[in-house]
C-alpha cells in the first residue's frame, strides 16, 4: 500500500513538476517523506528516491532559468555555491573517466546538484507572506507520516527495522533507512510550527493546542532516535530562540514541553541521555577508550584521514574522486574532492554564517533567527553525516537559509492576515493552493 501511495506520488509529483513549478515543488515536498521510505525499491535499476533527485533540480532549473519574475542573484550564497557547483561537476567527471564508474558519478553529481538548487527553490516558490505560509502548511503535511510513524513505534513497540547504537539503546528506524530520516522530518516539522505561531497564530484556541500537540509529537518521535546530534540541535535551538528572537514568550515552549515529559517520565528521560553520552562521559572519565566517542566514528576518520595522507601530492589538491562514507563531510569533502574542494566548501559555510550574522544586526526577526538555528543545525550534522549529500534536507536547509538572507515580502507587517495582489482578503488558515 505504501509503495503504491509512493509511486503514484512520485508520478503526481513529476507531473506538476512539468506544469506547474511551484504546486509541482510544494507537492514534492508535502510526500518526499512518503517516497522516502520506499528506498528499497528499486525499478530498472533505481529508487524513486534517486527519480526525484534527478527530475527537481533539472525541472525546477528550466523552470528558474524561464522566469522573468524571480532574479537568483538576489541570493548572496549563489555566486559562491556556483563555484563550488562547478568544482564539484568536475569531480563527477572525474569519478566516470577515472574510476569507470558512471552510475556512481551521476548519483554524486545529483546530489551536490541539489544541494546547489536548494539556495533557489525556496526562494523561487515563496514570493509574498501568502506563499510563505503555504510553504508552512506543507512542511506540516510532510510531517504527518513520519511522526505518525514513530508515535505508533513508541506506543506499540512494533518493531519494523532496528539500528542498535553503540550505547546500548535501540534505534526503531521504521520504514526509513536509519533514523535520520525521522530527526530531519521532525526538526523540519518544528521550523514549520515555530515561524506558524511566531507569524500566522491561529485565532482559535484549539488550532494553537494542535500546533503545540504536534510539537510535543516531533520532540517525543526525535528523543526516541536517541540521537547526540539531535539532543545537542534541541539544546543549540532552545539557546539561540531565547537570546535572539524578539518575542521571549515564544522562548518558554520549549522548557514547558520538557517539564511535561520529564513529569510524566519520571527519571527516564535523565537516564537516557545519560545511556546516550555514556561513552563521552566514560572518556571524560577516562575509563572509555576515546576511540569509541561519537559512536566509534573517530576510527572512521583515522582511517579517511590516513588514506588521504597516502595518496599522492595531486590527489591531495583534487580529490581521490572515490565518494568515501567518512562521516563527517569535511573529511568526505578532503577525500573525495581534494584540498580545492574543501577550501571552497569551508569558504561557502563560512560565507554564510558571515551573511546570517549580518543580516540578525540588520532585521532581527522569527525568519532570520530560525535562519541561524538551522544553520547551526547543518554545522552540527556536518561532524558526523554528509549532509550535503542529502537532497531533501538540503532542500530544507539552505532553503530557509536563502530565505532568512533574502527576506520574505511584508511577513513582519501584518502577521495574522495578510491581502492578496487582488486586494481581496484570504483567510490562511484555510488558502492552501
Amino acid at each position: 500500500m505504501i509503495l503504491i501511495a509512493a509511486i503514484l506520488s512520485a508520478i503526481v509529483s513529476i507531473f506538476l513538476l512539468m506544469l506547474s513549478p511551484v504546486n509541482g515543488m510544494l507537492f514534492t515536498i508535502m510526500v518526499k517523506s512518503l517516497i522516502d521510505a520506499t528506498w528499497e525499491n528499486y525499478f530498472f535499476g533505481v529508487t524513486l528516491l534517486q527519480i526525484i533527485g534527478i527530475t527537481v533540480p533539472l525541472l525546477m532549473l528550466a523552470h528558474i532559468l524561464r522566469s522573468h519574475r524571480f532574479s537568483p542573484l538576489k541570493n548572496p550564497l549563489i555566486r559562491v555555491g556556483l563555484i563550488l557547483f562547478l568544482w564539484n561537476t568536475m569531480v563527477s567527471i572525474g569519478m566516470a573517466i577515472d574510476n569507470d564508474n558512471v552510475i556512481n558519478a551521476v548519483n554524486y553529481f545529483f546530489r551536490n546538484f541539489n544541494f546547489f538548487m536548494a539556495m533557489f527553490l525556496f526562494p523561487f516558490i515563496v514570493r509574498d507572506a501568502i506563499s510563505f505560509k503555504k510553504l508552512l502548511l506543507i512542511m506540516l503535511l510532510a510531517g504527518i507520516f513520519p511522526m505518525l510513524m514513530g508515535m505508533y513505534q513508541f506506543a506499540s513497540g512494533t518493531i519494523w527495522e532496528v539500528r542498535h547504537t553503540a550505547y546500548g539503546l535501540e534505534r526503531n528506524v521504521g520504514l526509513y533507512h536509519d533514523a535520520f530520516s525521522f530527526r530531519g522530518y521532525g526538526f523540519q516539522v518544528l521550523t514549520a510550527i515555530i515561524l506558524m505561531l511566531s507569524y500566522f497564530t491561529p485565532r482559535k484556541f484549539i488550532l494553537k493546542v494542535f500546533l503545540i500537540a504536534y510539537a510535543i509529537i516531533c520532540c517525543i518521535v526525535i528523543f526516541n532516535v536517541y540521537s547526540k546530534a539531535a539532543i545537542v540541535i534541541a539544546i543549540s535551538w532552545i539557546f539561540i530562540w531565547s537570546l535572539f528572537n524578539k518575542n521571549k514568550s515564544g522562548a518558554l515552549l520549549a522548557p514547558m514541553i520538557g517539564l511535561i515529559f520529564y513529569y510524566f517520565s519520571g527519571d527516564v528521560i535523565t537516564q537516557d541521555v545519560l545511556q546516550v553520552f555514556v561513552k563521552e562521559i566514560g572518556a571524560y572519565q577516562g575509563t572509555i577508550d576515546e576511540k569509541y566517542i561519537l559512536s566509534g566514528r573517530t576510527t572512521i576518520w583515522e582511517i579517511v584521514w590516513q588514506q588521504w595522507l597516502d595518496s599522492d601530492l595531486i590527489s591531495k589538491f583534487i580529490g581521490s574522486w572515490i565518494n568515501f562514507p567518512a562521516h563527517n563531510d569535511l573529511l568526505r569533502v578532503l577525500y573525495t574532492n581534494g584540498i580545492i574542494g574543501l577550501i571552497l566548501y569551508v569558504v561557502f559555510i563560512a560565507y554564510a554564517g558571515l551573511m546570517l550574522y549580518k543580516k540578525l544586526l540588520k532585521q532581527r526577526n522569527s525568519l532570520t533567527v530560525m535562519g541561524i538555528m538551522v544553520y547551526v543545525m547543518w554545522l552540527v550534522d556536518v561532524t558526523g553525516l554528509p549532509p550535503s549529500l542529502y537532497p531533501a534536507y538540503s532542500w530544507y536547509v539552505w532553503g530557509f537559509i536563502s530565505l532568512a538572507l533574502i527576506g520574505v515580502p511584508g511577513l513582519d507587517k501584518q502577521p495574522a492576515r495578510m491581502v492578496s495582489n487582488t486586494g481581496g482578503k484570504n483567510d490562511l488558515s484555510l488558502r492552501i493552493a
